[in-house]
């Protein structure tokens, strides 16, 4: 299995697990799942064919991810939170924290600076990512809703 089928599965899997540890009924699992592996599939081919810029990237799957997320919301009958919150679980930057934070305690402050900034790139894109959709699909919403 090639190394990016076993990152989206990994995704898929981790994203099942917060979705039961966040409440999220059984039969809408599946769903948030499967947001989770195309947030982290988008994030992985924007890194290997487009930039290496990570903001870039995580605003890019942020933003497919909440696609997915509000579209499935509509049709399942559910607020978008309930799909959206686990979905974005595989472009939580864990490792960059990580790191960050144990090069502040060991006092290196350039590897803390560069960690830090990392950490700091996913945190805004995953916003910008998740705003910019939600921002569009809004007036949609109200105006599908306004015809009924």
């Amino acid at each position: 299995m090639s190394e990016f089928l076993r990152g989206v599965a990994l995704a898929v899997i981790s994203t099942a697990g917060f979705a039961l540890l966040f409440g999220v009924r059984k039969e809408k699992i599946a769903f948030a799942s499967v947001g989770g592996g195309i947030v982290w599939a988008v994030y992985l081919i924007c890194r290997a064919h487009l930039t290496d810029e990570i903001l870039l990237c995580s605003v890019c799957a942020a933003a497919a991810g909440t696609a997915y997320c509000e579209l499935f919301a509509r049709i399942l009958r559910t607020p978008a939170t309930v799909l959206l919150i686990p979905s974005m679980i595989p472009l939580v930057p864990g490792g960059p924290l990580y790191y960050a934070m144990s090069a502040m305690f060991r006092s290196d402050r350039a590897a803390a600076a560069a960690y830090g900034m990392q950490t700091l790139k996913f945190a805004v894109g995953i916003a910008a990512g998740i705003t910019v959709i939600t921002v569009i699909s809004r007036p949609l919403n109200y105006l599908t809703r306004r015809r009924r």
